[in-house]
């Protein structure tokens, strides 16, 4: 079921994708920290404001971690705001995991990543 996003105080692009990076690890069930956490370290810090607040709205729009477990998975049809959202459809293409292991969280860093 979607919920509406709880209205924060204005929140800088670094805050956002720091507090972004911190829900990706703290999901509720492992099976989602894990797909959560490996997907934000390899794609948030290239994320532009849009695609940061359309992630936000996937992680917290929604009340059951299951629901958004087996949304993922393709066990269950997502919701219509999901289905259109290029960050959803961009995190359900990283969990068919082409054999790659994630068996374990990225290990926790400072903050976003920069380039060289």
């Amino acid at each position: 079921t979607a919920q509406p996003i709880r209205q924060r105080a204005p929140e800088s692009t670094e805050t956002l994708r720091s507090r972004l990076l911190f829900q990706s690890r703290k999901r509720g069930i492992k099976e989602n920290d894990l797909i959560f956490s490996t997907f934000a370290d390899r794609y948030l810090d290239s994320f532009d404001l849009p695609q940061l607040k359309e992630y936000d709205v996937m992680l917290n729009q929604h009340d059951n971690e299951w629901d958004m477990y087996n949304w993922l998975i393709g066990k269950d049809s997502a919701p219509d705001h999901l289905q259109v959202s290029q960050v959803f459809g961009l995190c359900k293409a990283f969990v068919q995991n082409e054999k790659q292991v994630r068996a374990s969280m990225p290990p926790l860093r400072d903050g976003p990543k920069r380039p060289n």
